[in-house]
C-alpha cells in the first residue's frame, strides 16, 4: 500500500520480507541450522537492485558477498587466527570496472601496524586511485594511540597526538595542515579546526548531538602574523531523532526498530512532531541561548587560542516558521535499502527508482558512490547507517567518532576495562565485515515466563539483560528484579527487536567463556528453562561456549540444539566439556544436582565422541556437580559458577 511499510518475519522472528511504501521490496533468506542470512534481495520497478549472496566460514565470518543485481559487484574476505580481517578484494562491474585489494597487519594487541590498499573508487566525478601502503607507528606517550603514519607509495606522513584521557587532539596532514580537536569533560568531540574548515558540536543532557556549526576559514593578519580564523556560517539543528533542520530546509526521518527507513525532505509536516516532544522552537531557543552566551567562542579561545566568527541565520524564523501552517505532501520522499550491517546500499525515490548507490570498503570508506539524479537527495547516513560529517570525514556513532580512513576511533572505548588485552581504538575487533560496533550499551529483555531473549535498545554503558515480560507489539515490561550487566559487546550481537535468541542460541567466542556461563546461569535460573551448552577451545587456545537454543525446553527437560549435534562444533574448535542446568520450576520443585536417568542414558552413549568429555550439571539447589562416566559417580559441589570457570580452566 502506498506510503505504508509491511514487514514479515519467520518463526525465529527473523525478518523475511519488507514491502516499502514506494513499491520496493526486500527479501531475506537464512540457513536452516545456523540461521545466518544467505541472501538479501531488493527489488524495484527496474528489477533487482540488490541480490546479495553471502558465504561464511565455520565460526560465522563472512567469506564473500556476491551481488548479481544491478551494477553487480563481488567481494571476498580472509581472516587471521584471531578472526581479524587480513585481506579483502572487490570488483564492481559496470561500464567502468572498479577494483580494490586490501591487506591489513596487526600487533598482538590488535593495533594496526600496516594498511595496504591498491585499486580505485568511483563517484560522479569519475574514478580515482586508492593506492597507499601505510605503516602505523606508536612512539608517543599513548601506547595504543597511533603517533604517525607513513605512506610508502606517496611519501605522505600524518602525525597524531592524544590527551591524557586518550582523545585525539591533533592530526597533522598535508591535506588540511594542522587539525586541532577539542573535547568536553565527558570525552565528547566539541570542536575541530584545520586550515580549511572549522566546526562546533553541542550535545543535550543525554549526550546526543543537537547542534552543529560549520564553515570555512579566512586568513587574518594581526601584528604581522597571519592566523587562520574559522567562520561558522552554516548550522544543523538536530531537533529530535525525527527531524533535522539546516540552512536549506529540513528533513523528517522515519524509523523502524531503530533503523532509518525513509527521509522526507522539507515536507512541511513539522506540526506532526509537536506532540512527540518539546516543540522545536523551544529546543532551538535553548540551544541558541546557550550558544549566544559565548560557549562557542570560549571553546575556540581556551582550546585553540583562536577567535571564531559566527554568522548563522535564525533557523527558527527562516526555516521552521514558514512550514508551521502548511502541509505539502508532494515534497520528495527517499527510502533506504541497507545491507547486513545496516549500511545504506541504495536510495530510492517515491516511485521506487534508484537515486544513489553506495558500496563500501571493509572499514567503511566510500568505494562506490553514484548519484543517478544529481539534483536529488544525497544521504549523509552511510556506513552502518551512521551520519558521516562531510566537513571532517568522521562518522558519528554518538558517544564516539570513527575515522574510516585510519580505521580507528578518535577516543577511548568506554568499555575498555572489559578488553584489557586489546587496544582501545580498534573498530569491531578489526572484523568490520561481520560485526557492527554500535554506540553504547545494548539492552536486552529476558521474558521470565517464556525464556525469550530479545534486543530492546541502546543506552550508554555496557550490555545488560533485564528481567520482565514481553506483551503485545513487542512491548517489554521490567519486573524490577536484578539485571545482568557488564556483558561484553561481542556476545549478544543481535540488534533486531524481533529476533528471539532463545530460538537461535548464542555462540560465545574469543575467550569469553566465563561470561557465557554467567549468561546461561542468569537466563536459566530466572526463566526456569533447562539449558545445554558445550565448551570448546579454538586453534588460538581461546575458550568459547556454544549455548543451544532453549525456547522448546522446560524446567526439567532440554532439547539438544544445533551446536551440540554430532558435527556442530568440529569446525569451530575442540570440545572441552558439556554442561546443562537444572533450574527447577517456579514453585521451587526440582533443581537438583544429580543427573537424571535420561542424562545418564545420553551421556553413556559411547558411540558419540562428543560426549566423551567432562560433563557438568549447574543446579539451583546444589551449585555445580561433575558426572564421572568412568565410575558413574557424581563429584559435588564445585560450589558456584565462578568456581566452574576456574575448575574448567584446569581441564
Amino acid at each position: 500500500m502506498k506510503n505504508q511499510e509491511v514487514i514479515y518475519s519467520n518463526s525465529y522472528e527473523q525478518r523475511t520480507a519488507i514491502i516499502n511504501g514506494n513499491g520496493t521490496e526486500s527479501y531475506y533468506t537464512y540457513e536452516p541450522v545456523m540461521r545466518r542470512m544467505t541472501n538479501l534481495k531488493t527489488i524495484n520497478p527496474n528489477g533487482d537492485l540488490l541480490n546479495n549472496d553471502y558465504t561464511y566460514d565455520y565460526v560465522g565470518n563472512i567469506l564473500s558477498i556476491d551481488n548479481v543485481g544491478q551494477n553487480p559487484y563481488h567481494q571476498e574476505y580472509n581472516y587471521d587466527d584471531s578472526y581479524q580481517l587480513s585481506t579483502a578484494t572487490g570488483n564492481w562491474f559496470n561500464n567502468n570496472q572498479v577494483t580494490y585489494n586490501l591487506g591489513m597487519s596487526y600487533s598482538p594487541s590488535g593495533r594496526i601496524t600496516n594498511k595496504t590498499l591498491y585499486g580505485n573508487k568511483i563517484d560522479n566525478n569519475g574514478t580515482s586511485t586508492l593506492d597507499h601502503k601505510t605503516d602505523y607507528n606508536y612512539t608517543g606517550s599513548n601506547p595504543y594511540g597511533v603517533s604517525d603514519t607513513y605512506d610508502n607509495i606517496n611519501g605522505i606522513q600524518n602525525n597524531f597526538d592524544w590527551d591524557i584521557k586518550g582523545n585525539m587532539i591533533l592530526h597533522n596532514s598535508p591535506q588540511w595542515g594542522n587539525r586541532q580537536l577539542c573535547w568536553t569533560e565527558d570525552n565528547r568531540l566539541q570542536a575541530v579546526k584545520d586550515d580549511k574548515m572549522g566546526v562546533y558540536y553541542n550535545y543535550d543532557a543525554t549526550g546526543e548531538r543537537n547542534l552543529k556549526l560549520t564553515g570555512g576559514t579566512i586568513d587574518l593578519t594581526q601584528n604581522g602574523t597571519t592566523i587562520n580564523i574559522p567562520i561558522l556560517d552554516q548550522q544543523t539543528l538536530y531537533a529530535s531523532a525525527l527531524v533535522t533542520v539546516n540552512d536549506k530546509g529540513y528533513t523528517k526521518h522515519y524509523f523502524e526498530e531503530g533503523k532509518r527507513i525513509c527521509s522526507k525532505i522539507g515536507s512541511g509536516e513539522l506540526q506532526d512532531i509537536w506532540t512527540l516532544s518539546t516543540p522545536i522552537e523551544d529546543d532551538y531557543q535553548k540551544i541558541h541561548d546557550n550558544r549566544s552566551i559565548g560557549g562557542v567562542i570560549k571553546i575556540f579561545d581556551i582550546c585553540m587560542k583562536l577567535p571564531v566568527e559566527i554568522k548563522n541565520k535564525d533557523l527558527f524564523k527562516e526555516i521552521i516558521l514558514p512550514y508551521e501552517s502548511q502541509v505539502n505532501s508532494s515534497e520528495p520522499v527517499f527510502y533506504y535499502h541497507s545491507d547486513h550491517l545496516g549500511s545504506a546500499s541504495y536510495i530510492t525515490d517515491d516511485s521506487g527508482i534508484e537515486t544513489q548507490q553506495l558500496v563500501y570498503l571493509p572499514f567503511g570508506e566510500d568505494w562506490v558512490d553514484m548519484k543517478y539524479n544529481t539534483g536529488q537527495y544525497e544521504t549523509p547516513y552511510k556506513f552502518n547507517g551512521k551520519e558521516k560529517d562531510e566537513e571532517t570525514g568522521y562518522n558519528n556513532y554518538g558517544a564516539r567518532y570513527y575515522y574510516d580512513w585510519a580505521s580507528i576511533w578518535l577516543s577511548v572505548d568506554p568499555m575498555s576495562d572489559k578488553y584489557p588485552h586489546v587496544t582501545n581504538y580498534i573498530y569491531c575487533s578489526n572484523n568490520p565485515v561481520m560485526v557492527v560496533d554500535p554506540d553504547g550499551r545494548d539492552e536486552y529483555g529476558l521474558d521470565v515466563n517464556t525464556g525469550r531473549l530479545s534486543y530492546l535498545n541502546q543506552k550508554e554503558g555496557k550490555d545488560v539483560i533485564h528481567q520482565g515480560t514481553f506483551g503485545k507489539n513487542n512491548t517489554f515490561v521490567r519486573n524490577g528484579k536484578e539485571s545482568l550487566d557488564n556483558i561484553s559487546k561481542d556476545i549478544l550481537t543481535s540488534t533486531n527487536r524481533n529476533e528471539d535468541l532463545s530460538k537461535t542460541g548464542i555462540l560465545v567466542k574469543g575467550g569469553r567463556q566465563g561470561e557465557g556461563l554467567d549468561i546461561m546461569k542468569f537466563i536459566s535460573f530466572n526463566s526456569n528453562k533447562e539449558m545445554t551448552a558445550a565448551g570448546f577451545r579454538d586453534n588460538q587456545g581461546k575458550d568459547g561456549l556454544a549455548i543451544d537454543p532453549w525456547s522448546m525446553n522446560t524446567h526439567d527437560r532440554g532439547v539438544l540444539g544445533k551446536y551440540n549435534q554430532s558435527n556442530g562444533l568440529k569446525n569451530i574448535g575442540q570440545r572441552t566439556f558439556f554442561i546443562h542446568t537444572h533450574p527447577g520450576d517456579k514453585k521451587g520443585n526440582g533443581g537438583y544436582w544429580t543427573p537424571s536417568s535420561s542424562d545418564i542414558n545420553i551421556w553413556s552413549n559411547k558411540s558419540n565422541p562428543f560426549l566423551m568429555v567432562p560433563k557438568y550439571i549447574l543446579s539451583k539447589r546444589g551449585g555445580l556437580t561433575e558426572y564421572n562416566l568412568i565410575n558413574n559417580k557424581v563429584t559435588y559441589p564445585i560450589t558456584n559458577n565462578e568456581n566452574l570457570k576456574k575448575h574448567i580452566k584446569r581441564q
